[in-house]
């Protein structure tokens, strides 16, 4: 059996990358922490969890995956977290697998979305606008 998390962090991070933009900018992608010196708009993968979900035959494991967009601004308008949101919802949420990245010897069953929970933190600089996206994968290995 092998752990997936990273292999699953690195597909869904080569799916995003360079694909969402908010306020004319590309949103910077950062895999587990966000540096302090970010500009305020980007997507970083807080928490994954894995559980064995083998059989005799195969290896196989259900993943779940948060994944947090950020927002800053000092006026209060949250539509640059809703433009982010909306932009990782059609980019991760597709129909048809094939379109998601396949980790090396691993095969992406299910990728789908769960949940959004919105968040606001006001600090003395201004709003910070946050969305936890949870998705849940089915992943098994490739015998």
């Amino acid at each position: 059996m092998k752990d997936v998390t990273s292999a699953i962090r690195t597909a869904v991070i080569a799916k995003l990358r360079n694909n969402v933009m908010v306020d004319g900018e590309i949103v910077k992608i950062y895999a587990r922490v966000a540096p302090s010196s970010n500009n305020g708009k980007y997507i970083y993968f807080p928490t994954q969890d894995s559980d064995n979900a083998s059989a005799k035959q195969f290896f196989s494991t259900d993943h779940t995956m948060t994944i947090e967009c950020v927002y800053r601004n000092d006026d209060g308008n949250n539509s640059g977290l809703e433009l982010m949101v909306n932009q990782v919802l059609q980019l991760l949420g597709v129909h048809n697998q094939v379109d998601m990245p396949q980790p090396a010897g691993l095969h992406l069953v299910d990728f789908v979305f769960v949940r959004k929970n919105e968040l606001l933190d006001i600090d003395g600089v201004g709003y910070v606008f946050r969305a936890v996206l949870t998705f849940e994968a089915i992943i098994d290995e490739q015998q």
